[in-house]
């Protein structure tokens, strides 16, 4: 059997999983295929070894030597996976401190103790990411431009190094332009006079804000509730902006709106 007829099957049988997961007997004929050289196949295996990782403490190394394989060919969904598989590495390298330990790496790991995580692998890995990301970036991979600009904005490690606010609004506007939710919210945040590259317009904030709750964005629908609470660029209107504080994830700081929402001010 020839290796396009090898990959055919394993999407037949993928899709006749309903696509949750990819089954074992799918997985076997992308292995068919890739070992016979299909680029996209490479891709699948990949994507199907890396959820065979159950922790991040055993990573499944078949992962990324088939994400590789097909990055390196030129396949954009690879090149993104693969950047995404390095940037969730540090987590990988978590060296077991506790019950506690993984929670506290996850949720501010440029902080972290150093017996917890080796903070030089950490930046390591995330300028691997960045390369990969950037090569999908340039193909036209929409969550890879956007999750590329995300980098750039924050940049790496506590130093923030390698951090380009000009870059990371190019690639999160393209995101944007592209119709991705996450990346409209941020140009939304951008227009209301937090970019280094655009000028401040709220008009254009709301437009932006509105589009991405469109697409789903939570975080789009609570800045949209801060909008029409305070007036920024419409009249107020208490009454909207609770409609979307409703439809919208609160955030920890903001009290003062889980308390308008809780009696329903």
């Amino acid at each position: 059997m020839r290796k396009e007829e090898h990959f055919q099957k394993g999407l037949d049988i993928w899709e006749a999983a309903g696509k949750r997961y990819i089954p074992e007997e799918a997985a076997d004929e992308f292995r068919r295929a890739a070992d016979l050289g299909h680029i996209k196949s490479m891709y699948y295996l990949g994507i199907y070894c890396e959820m065979q990782v159950n922790d991040y403490v055993n990573p499944h190394p078949r992962a990324e030597y088939w994400l590789k394989k097909a990055a390196e060919a030129g396949d954009a969904d690879a090149q993104f996976q693969l950047g995404y598989y390095y940037e969730r590495d540090p987590r990988r390298l978590f060296i077991q401190e506790g019950g506690d330990a993984l929670n506290l790496l996850q949720l501010n790991p440029d902080d972290c103790p150093d017996h917890i995580v080796c903070r030089g692998e950490l930046e390591n890995y995330r300028y691997k990411a960045v390369k990969w990301y950037r090569k999908a970036a340039e193909q036209g991979h929409v969550r890879a431009q956007f999750y590329l600009g995300l980098i750039c904005e924050r940049g790496i490690g506590a130093e923030r190094l390698g951090r380009d606010r000009a870059e990371a609004e190019k690639w999160i506007k393209k995101a944007a332009e592209h119709g991705y939710g996450p990346a409209m919210c941020w140009m939304g945040y951008y227009c209301m006079g937090n970019a280094v590259t655009m000028p401040k317009d709220e008009r254009k904030a709301l437009g932006w804000y509105l589009r991405a709750a469109e697409a789903g964005s939570e975080e789009a629908c609570f800045r949209l509730g801060l909008i029409y609470e305070h007036g920024l660029g419409v009249e107020p209107d208490q009454e909207k902006a609770l409609e979307w504080y409703r439809r919208g994830r609160i955030p920890w700081w903001a009290e003062d709106v889980k308390k308008k929402l809780e009696s329903g001010e």
